[in-house]
């Protein structure tokens, strides 16, 4: 039997969807071996993000290659092509075209790896935990990376009438929970939730519903839950976690769930929102207080309180095309030669939106991921986050001196300078209430990621968004443009 080429090897027998080898087949076929070497991240068995090897004629080239469902692939190539300058230096560009095999649902895009493995990468979180500050600031923040970043943003203007609830409500719990009944109650009453009826009317623990013509977001298969969302814009806020996914199956991810889904309201965002807090602090923690009292004394406005009023206000923006899921892992360092060099990678999330969103996260990641790694190993309590916030806001409106830990110091420089790139983008250059509001919301959402409740650290991460979320709503309180 002909060995048909390229050849596919996969070196730690990883488990791959059945069309993987069709989809690598038809991106490298002008190859002779394709060695799949290993998976940089996987998503409840959908989406896999794998590190290969072309072999041809005695050369080796390595690639990263996502395979994803094919709308999911669309998607982020859509979002490439119109959002992404090919101009700048920092931008990884995808070879050739995505790949959609008729027989699969699933297609492949392919990101050439950084430095063909002959020189070090490694994500820009790693970078962070055995860099000084200085080298950081001067040499990969501001003259690599920010570059990279306002040439993405170029072109940027404000848009009045901004829907900051459409912006930012995404990042929050699912607007919903709702767990599937197979048996109703005799003469129960059921409700219809659609697209329109989500937007329109207020859902209370306890209600049945009936789901019609929402998409398939994504499937946690470990958990046992799915996300839909709105058919036509998945940023939109007004998300849902269906718990009970044996209705719905992988291959239905971006199609509109399959009918009826019948179930009862389980919690709300707010509900979600309160429990998160209480399971970090405890259940005797008053999550619906008007204000926190912090062990230090502090007496802090509670941010939950505001959060909804915050989303509905009325505002206007500066939005440009933006990256939208600038995470840690989404910039990669390369030790090139006697320089280094960052490089954008994901941009699935491209959109034209706030442009505050690229710093918002930076600074998020920033304060949950690696501050909290600092208080630990060097025990110290996460009250000190207010104090640490409130010198960084005095020194992005000032020239003033700050006192800190050692520890805190070169983390402190790095968001400082994380404000000077995102100054020139406030509607208002003297004020910072935009910058905070959204702050606000991206802190409180980290409250419901899995990935910060590491053994080892946990809850500190947590307790660090939730204290930094409260003293933004301090500062908020005090600015004279911050009206609700």
């Amino acid at each position: 039997m002909p060995l048909v080429k390229p050849e596919i090897i996969n070196l730690l027998g990883l488990p791959l969807p059945d069309s993987a080898d069709d989809i690598l087949r038809a991106m490298f076929d002008d190859v002779d071996q394709v060695l799949v070497k290993s998976a940089f991240s996987r998503s409840s068995g959908m989406s896999h993000v794998l590190n290969v090897s072309c072999i041809h004629n005695g050369y080796t080239s390595s690639f990263f290659v996502k395979i994803a469902p094919v709308e999911r692939v669309k998607r982020e190539w859509e979002a490439y092509l119109h959002c992404i300058p090919k101009d700048s230096p920092g931008i990884t560009e995808i070879r050739g075209t995505p790949v959609y095999p008729s027989s699969s649902t699933l297609g492949g895009l392919c990101y050439p790896l950084i430095g063909n493995n002959e020189f070090k990468v490694e994500t820009l979180y790693m970078y962070f935990r055995h860099s000084s500050a200085k080298s950081i600031v001067s040499d990969l923040l501001e003259d690599k990376l920010f570059a990279s970043l306002r040439i993405i943003w170029r072109n940027s203007e404000v848009k009045a009438n901004f829907d900051f609830l459409g912006s930012y409500g995404y990042l929050l719990p699912e607007y919903l929970l709702i767990v599937e009944v197979e048996n109703l109650p005799h003469g129960t009453v059921i409700r219809q939730l659609n697209p329109e009826t989500i937007v329109n009317q207020v859902y209370s623990v306890g209600d049945y519903v009936e789901l019609t013509g929402f998409r398939v977001h994504s499937i946690n298969l470990p958990s046992n839950e799915a996300i839909l969302s709105l058919p036509h814009n998945r940023f939109a806020p007004y998300r849902i976690r269906w718990r009970s996914v044996e209705s719905i199956s992988p291959d239905q991810i971006e199609q509109i769930a399959p009918l009826p889904l019948i179930g009862v309201v389980d919690q709300t965002r707010e509900a979600q929102l309160h429990s998160y807090v209480q399971r970090i602090w405890g259940q005797d923690f008053d999550s619906t207080a008007r204000t926190i009292r912090l062990s230090n004394g502090v007496i802090l406005p509670n941010p939950l309180n505001t959060v909804s009023k915050l989303l509905h206000r009325p505002s206007q923006a500066r939005v440009a095309c933006i990256h939208g899921d600038l995470n840690l892992e989404n910039i990669l360092v390369e030790h090139s030669f006697d320089e280094l060099v960052t490089h954008l990678i994901d941009f699935g999330e491209a959109r034209r939106d706030h442009v505050l969103h690229d710093p918002l996260h930076l600074e998020a990641q920033i304060a949950t991921r690696l501050i909290p790694e600092v208080l630990v190993g060097e025990n110290l309590p996460p009250e000190i986050m207010y104090f640490f916030y409130q010198q960084l806001h005095t020194a992005s409106v000032s020239t003033a001196q700050f006192s800190l830990p050692q520890s805190l110091e070169g983390l402190f420089a790095v968001l400082l300078s994380i404000r000077k790139l995102a100054q020139p983008y406030l509607l208002d250059q003297g004020s910072w209430t935009e910058y905070y509001q959204g702050l606000l919301i991206y802190l409180l959402a980290a409250l419901r990621y899995h990935t910060l409740d590491q053994p080892s650290i946990a809850p500190r991460p947590k307790q660090v968004a939730f204290i930094v979320a409260a003293t933004c709503q301090a500062l908020l309180n005090n600015m004279p443009d911050h009206k609700l």
